[in-house]
């Protein structure tokens, strides 16, 4: 089976040292090629597999409430009776902080971390940290469930001091998140690999919307190389929340956030990536879906389309794309994707870019000549 596009790129730059297992992942690729969703309702976390990654949308059961639920509630609710009374316990750090960005409000009511919070139901979780948040409509008004008109994705993700947010967080820290809206209120309960290993850095949780991407948008903040320090970017157009983590320095551990950045950025030695397919030979370009490309201010391509076989955001360094080739006329085949039609058949569907000679630089799909939707 091929790789999905997203976890595909995502293994050119990380290899974590757990994935989630392969029936939670076959369940994802198949329910969902990059934004294209066919929404399933499980009691789980969504795996949050990439740099596109893949997310099943989870709505719990109907809850009445009268007042917003505590972190106990919630953990609770999405049935992890564990987690719900380590939210309760000694090492659960409540926040209960406010901001309002974008027309939404977006509350942090608390976190934890520990092991085996949810062992119950999914198999052991060592060094895990869970966060509850709430996220309401500015103007009173109901936030839309999954299935309902006006509904958008958010992004909410820990963020470390001195890395980079669009190569480190939730996409490749082990995360995921499960969710709810209960009487037009939001509540969204996040897990990822223990960010208390890195107190003694800082950290950091956002939670960002952005019409061209339903993961991180790197225009929501800004980020200071020199000083690691992260802030929010008040000419950014839609929600980006930003919020420091009262982390307990005494928890920290350099040691083990050394080894584990290592184990992010180098593959292990018993890592075997599957074969990189073969391009496409005389495929069909879709044409509908070419379109210019101009960098941001940052050096970003961003393309995103929408065909019939289902649309999608791209995102990549100028310099990563044509790196081995930074001068003249270039074709870059950026991501590939499987795709099963009505037949069964497995199909290849293809994301290019290119330059031509004057330096001009558009994106493009590239689909097999008999494929059909």
């Amino acid at each position: 089976m091929r790789k999905d596009p997203f976890e595909q790129a995502l293994l050119q730059f990380f290899s974590p040292s757990a994935e989630p297992g392969e029936t939670l992942n076959h369940r994802v690729k198949n329910a969902i090629k990059e934004r294209t969703a066919m929404h399933k309702r499980a009691k789980t976390f969504y795996a949050a597999i990439v740099a596109a990654a893949v997310i099943i949308i989870l709505s719990a059961t109907a809850f009445a409430a009268v007042k917003l639920l505590t972190p106990k509630d919630v953990a609770e609710h999405m049935g992890f009776a564990v987690l719900a009374g380590a939210f309760e316990g000694p090492d659960a750090i409540l926040i209960d902080e406010t901001q309002t960005t974008g027309g939404y409000k977006v509350i942090l009511h608390g976190m934890v971390s520990g092991k085996d919070l949810t062992g119950e139901f999914q198999g052991a979780q060592e060094g895990k940290t869970y966060a509850v948040l709430t996220i309401e409509k500015e103007d009173g008004s109901p936030m839309p469930d999954v299935d309902e008109e006006g509904y958008i994705d958010f992004f909410a993700s820990p963020l470390v001091k001195g890395l980079e947010p669009w190569r480190f967080n939730i996409a490749v820290m082990g995360g995921g998140y499960s969710f709810d809206v209960i009487d037009g209120v939001q509540y969204r309960l996040i897990q990822c690999d223990d960010v208390e290993i890195f107190a003694d850095r800082g950290a950091y949780l956002c939670v960002i919307s952005s019409e061209r991407t339903s993961f991180y948008d790197i225009d929501a903040l800004h980020y200071d190389e020199a000083t690691g320090e992260m802030t929010r970017n008040e000419a950014y157009g839609g929600v980006n929340a930003l919020f420091h983590l009262p982390l307990n320095r005494a928890k920290a551990d350099p040691a083990k956030a050394e080894a584990y950045l290592k184990e992010l950025n180098e593959p292990g030695p018993s890592a075997e990536p599957e074969p990189t397919p073969e391009p496409i030979q005389g495929g069909r370009v879709i044409e509908a879906t070419r379109q210019t490309l101009v960098p941001d201010q940052d050096g970003m391509l961003h393309f995103e389309y929408d065909t019939e076989f289902g649309g999608g955001n791209v995102t990549r360094m100028l310099d990563d794309v044509f790196g081995d080739q930074p001068d003249g006329p270039a074709e870059v085949r950026v991501i590939w994707s499987s795709s099963s039609g009505a037949d069964m058949r497995e199909d290849v569907v293809e994301v290019w870019f290119a330059r031509d000679a004057a330096g001009v630089i558009t994106g493009y799909i590239v689909v097999e000549e008999d494929v059909k939707p």
